[in-house]
């Protein structure tokens, strides 16, 4: 996965605002499928809607139109996901597993457990997860 370090950045500034609940938003970008690599070059944060938002996230339909609509019209696909996890590390959880269901989709998750934040892109492929790298 290709994300600017200003983007990485602007996502750890959101999940620090947001501590101690997760916060969650959508990665736009371009997926290119010879190299299976997607290219960040916007993110979308999102409310996190979810009743325990210090253990979990949900979108709110509203937003997911909207993040649809405003993706099209930059001519960018939804790539990804990221959301925090703001007292474990930076490794998908069993319910973060549940919704992991299309192989082409970044996973980002920002772990705010320990003081310096740790950013992390996990993919799902053939059931299985794995961590891809993130070049800036």
């Amino acid at each position: 996965m290709i994300l600017k370090k200003s983007l990485a950045e602007e996502i750890i500034t959101y999940a620090k605002s947001n501590f101690p609940n997760e916060c969650c938003g959508y990665l736009f970008g371009l997926y290119d499928m010879p190299t299976d690599q997607n290219t960040i070059k916007q993110i979308f944060k999102m409310t996190n809607t979810h009743k325990n938002r210090q253990n979990f996230f949900m979108f709110s339909p509203e937003e997911q139109l909207e993040a649809l609509i405003k993706s099209k019209k930059e001519n960018l696909d939804i790539v990804g996901i990221f959301h925090s996890h703001p007292h474990s590390i930076a490794y998908p959880s069993d319910e973060d597993i549940k919704y992991m269901y299309t192989s082409t989709q970044s996973y980002i998750i920002i772990s705010l457990l320990d003081e310096e934040p740790k950013i992390k892109s996990f993919r799902f492929k053939e059931k299985k997860i794995y961590e891809e790298g993130i070049k800036n």
